[in-house]
């Protein structure tokens, strides 16, 4: 009854005062099953007193006034994502912002993950991702709410499977950083499968490269799913992830298709024009299951015959000639070569490979019981402030077919072709993988798969072109 709600105000108020604490009441019907969000008020005794709005995310904001009823009208809250109080005014959510304006609000992924948690007496547990900016931890399936912290405490012992947690990430966390690379009128490639050496002279413009692999989590904000077969679940590669976090992990199992795919969904979600075009598909409406893995699909010919437009400012994949002058560190003369990418030849400093990856490593690092890719970053960068390119993973290129040999066009020549008269039907991957010997993470070892193909063992970074601002 109100009286009884009086009441229970008013006795909290004493306590406070006397405790100087934090207190709740809960107002509302089956408040002993699940009360909602907004059934809680806060009693704030922190120096001053008072009530303290009901904090919620946008998602369970939301949740309020999906029903299409006017129940929530005149409900105040302050969003914890965008820093602004907001009131429901019955059709739609009035803001008051700090003067700057609303925060971008952190992305969550899809679902809760049980990987990444740890726990020393089964009540307290704590995410190891640390990545994220918000936290939501869930028991046996039912939300804790939403968090800034990233440990969670239970008054009572839990069992580590019913314990789960959704990440929200920082929008700068999803987004690749992109440097610049500085460009050579006259650049030597490296001989094909070589330490060092000469084999053809180019031109190299300026451009853009991202700092690090795309990651698990860049991919899922993008394009909606998370293909990699080491993340939390899957049935063959999950148990290597079980104690650490996969959201900084280079995106794997991805084919040549799904990487052009990203580049220019991302471009759409900046508002920047694609590269990209394959004959009769829309990227605006393109799902993840939309695009090939196999030569039996019904567009495979479409997707073969994709060109790039190397004069828009959207995303794309480097070509092989940007990967390896990026990844000698836009070094031009042979003589200054490195073997790996990095300013000396250790590539225990450099990257992750095999050396590194097992129990009979020669390495100084060794991350013996960790079987699979590496978080991104965790390796000394190369002249250019780029990481990982020796080792981790393999990263797909746009190049036209391989052909066991250099390409020897210019990156002019090269990137408008359509490549559909090649004799071959690979396409290039670079930089070696976690994997493999040093020898295959030699800056100059060119790879190649079926662009439908994928693995455990490949993913990409982006470049973009440095499009002169129009007047």
């Amino acid at each position: 009854t109100m009286k009884q709600t009086f009441f229970l105000i008013f006795s909290a108020l004493c306590l406070l005062s006397a405790s100087r604490a934090t207190a709740q009441v809960i107002i509302g019907a089956d408040i002993s099953v699940n009360p909602q969000p907004f059934s809680l008020l806060e009693l704030e005794s922190s120096g001053t007193r008072g009530f303290r709005l009901p904090q919620m995310t946008t998602g369970q904001r939301d949740a309020l006034t999906l029903t299409g009823e006017d129940a929530a009208r005149g409900l105040q809250i302050f969003n914890i994502f965008t820093k602004c109080v907001e009131t429901w005014n019955g059709s739609k959510w009035i803001q008051q912002c700090p003067p700057e304006g609303p925060a971008v609000s952190p992305i969550s992924p899809s679902s809760a993950v049980t990987c990444g948690i740890t726990s020393t007496d089964n009540c307290t547990f704590t995410a190891v991702d640390t990545e994220a900016e918000y936290y939501e931890f869930f028991l046996s399936g039912k939300s804790q709410g939403v968090q800034s912290s990233n440990s969670i405490t239970f008054p009572t012992s839990q069992t580590v499977a019913d314990v789960s947690v959704k990440y929200y990430y920082p929008p700068s966390f999803l987004k690749p950083k992109m440097l610049p690379v500085e460009g050579s009128s006259s650049w030597h490639w490296g001989t094909a499968n070589s330490y060092v050496g000469t084999h053809t002279t180019e031109k190299i413009l300026d451009f853009k490269m991202s700092e690090t692999e795309v990651t698990q989590a860049q991919f899922e904000y993008v394009m909606g799913t998370n293909p990699s077969e080491f993340q939390c679940g899957d049935a063959d590669y999950g148990k290597y992830v079980t104690s650490r976090p996969t959201s900084a992990l280079p995106v794997e199992n991805v084919n040549w298709y799904h990487a052009i795919a990203y580049c220019n969904k991302l471009s759409l979600k900046e508002n920047k024009t694609q590269c990209y075009t394959v004959n009769n598909v829309n990227f605006d409406t393109l799902t993840y299951k939309g695009i090939p893995t196999n030569f039996y699909h019904a567009d495979i010919a479409k997707w073969n015959a994709a060109t790039c437009d190397f004069s828009k400012d959207g995303y794309r994949l480097p070509t092989e000639s940007e990967w390896e002058y990026a990844a000698r560190g836009g070094v031009t003369e042979p003589s200054d070569h490195h073997i790996y990418s990095g300013s000396n030849d250790d590539l225990c400093e450099f990257g992750w490979f095999d050396n590194n990856n097992n129990k009979d490593t020669k390495c100084a690092d060794p991350v013996r019981s960790t079987y699979g890719p590496k978080p991104v970053k965790k390796k000394t960068a190369n002249e250019l402030g780029l990481h990982d390119m020796s080792g981790n993973v393999f990263e797909w290129c746009w190049n036209c077919w391989y052909d066991e040999t250099f390409p020897k066009a210019t990156p002019t020549s090269e990137v408008q072709s359509s490549c559909t008269s090649s004799s071959t039907s690979h396409r290039i991957s670079r930089g070696g993988r976690w994997g493999t010997n040093n020898a295959q993470c030699r800056v100059s070892f060119r790879d190649y798969y079926y662009p439908n193909g994928g693995g455990f063992d490949i993913g990409f970074r982006v470049a973009a072109s440095i499009v002169p601002a129009s007047e």
